[in-house]
């Protein structure tokens, strides 16, 4: 077995190599944080993680607002909750495919296995899925022709975990999340064939079906759907591949936003919409009574620090890192920022390297509308940023492209550059 492990490695290229190591390290990063998280402590874990056992123990998909949190789990909460209380499982709003995966997992280990390893071993399942979905991003952007130090796109890769902290926590716990980048993953993956490839319309139907499967991990794909959609219809040649997408992936996954708006009113079903709607009926009223600039500012200051950072305090929008480490984070975001900006205006719209805005766009919209709905509710709940981190294969080869601009453009401006080989 060690002979046959060493001849692999030997037959691996430096590329590969290179990959592999990446990969590597980032498993090591997300196995660290899982045996540091105490159990059930990761962001909504145990409501996940009662949506697996119930699937596990009767084989039938929690229904929302009949299925309430383990009381058991709930005593791990620090202070714990009284044991009589009954909490709802907010995580049941979500479409079963995840936690179909993983009840079969957790089923498979349950007759050997204590319930604090169960958790253990789904946490690296999850997060192994999340890097399987890097790994397809990283193929997208990678060309056999050209060296990885010639890649800016794969240089995004390498910046974007170092640049956002909070990307190895909200994949090395138990959560659909990790599903959801294997998705993304896979779909950039296929975007790329298929530009490549424009005639052969089996990667178009391909995108459908991962599209569709999607739809069936969390409605966070909606927006993503949308957003390829409406790229491939912008692309006048591509209409007819717009529509194939669009009708494979709502056959496949459009049958659960159909049951949530016959059982709760509502296309996305979601936790906080159906409450709101149940206590407060018009949207638009507790909106133009609750809503104000300052509010919404700071809630998306929440959001936006929650994207690149972890912080014990995630409702006060004031407490940021030490200057030292936030200093150079949101320099090199900045510059990534503005370096892809110039990127992007030399090409049309239409062009692949608009993709992360089309898909950024309208995924951020998405926050938004939750955004407004916490403020008409009144509720002073938060929008978590951490979810951007799905957009991972779309958000590091444009931050990648954008640091590698700027850092280009300033070097060719050094006075001593020009005498340099």
């Amino acid at each position: 077995m060690g002979g046959a492990l060493k001849k692999n490695f030997g037959r691996m290229n430096a590329r590969q190599f290179i990959v592999f190591l990446y990969l590597w390290i980032l498993f090591l990063a997300g196995l660290y944080h899982i045996m540091a998280l105490p159990p059930f402590q990761g962001w909504d874990e145990k409501a996940h993680y009662t949506y697996i056992c119930q699937i596990a123990v009767t084989g039938m998909i929690p229904v929302y607002g009949k299925s309430f949190i383990d009381a058991e789990l709930l005593g791990t909460e620090i202070p714990p909750r009284p044991p009589h209380e009954k909490l709802l499982n907010y995580e049941a709003q979500h479409p079963p495919l995840y936690y179909i995966f993983m009840a079969s997992l957790e089923k498979a280990l349950e007759s050997f296995a204590p319930v604090e390893m169960r958790l253990v071993l789904l946490r690296v399942a999850s997060l192994c899925l999340a890097l399987t979905g890097v790994a397809f991003g990283l193929m997208a952007v990678t060309d056999k022709q050209r060296p990885l130090s010639d890649n800016p796109a794969a240089f995004g890769f390498l910046l974007y975990p170092i640049v956002f902290p909070a990307f190895i926590p909200e994949f090395a716990r138990v959560g659909n999340d990790s599903l959801c980048l294997f998705f993304a993953g896979a779909i950039a993956l296929l975007l790329c064939r298929s530009l490549k490839d424009e005639d052969n319309k089996k990667w178009t139907l391909s995108l459908g079906i991962l599209l569709g499967a999607g739809l069936l991990t969390k409605a966070f794909f909606i927006p993503i759907l949308a957003a390829v959609t409406m790229f491939f219809a912008m692309r006048r040649t591509h209409r007819l591949h717009a529509a194939l997408i669009l009708c494979s992936a709502l056959l496949i996954g459009g049958w659960w936003y159909i049951y949530k708006y016959i059982a709760y009113g509502d296309f996305i079903g979601s936790d906080d919409g159906i409450r709101f709607a149940q206590a407060h009926g018009n949207s638009l009223g507790s909106l133009q009574q609750n809503f104000s600039v300052q509010a919404f500012a700071e809630q998306v200051m929440i959001t936006l620090r929650s994207y690149i950072f972890v912080m014990p305090d995630l409702g006060n929008w004031r407490h940021w890192p030490p200057l030292p480490i936030l200093v150079p984070v949101l320099s090199i975001i900045v510059l990534g920022f503005f370096g892809y900006a110039v990127q992007l205006r030399r090409q049309p719209v239409t062009h692949p390297l608009w993709l992360p805005v089309w898909l950024g766009s309208l995924f951020g919209g998405g926050l938004i509308y939750h955004i407004l709905l916490e403020i008409a509710s009144s509720d002073h709940d938060i929008t978590p940023g951490w979810y951007m981190h799905i957009l991972m294969p779309w958000f590091a080869p444009a931050m990648g492209i954008g640091v590698c601009t700027v850092v280009k453009g300033l070097w060719r401006k050094l006075p001593f550059n020009s005498t340099l080989p």
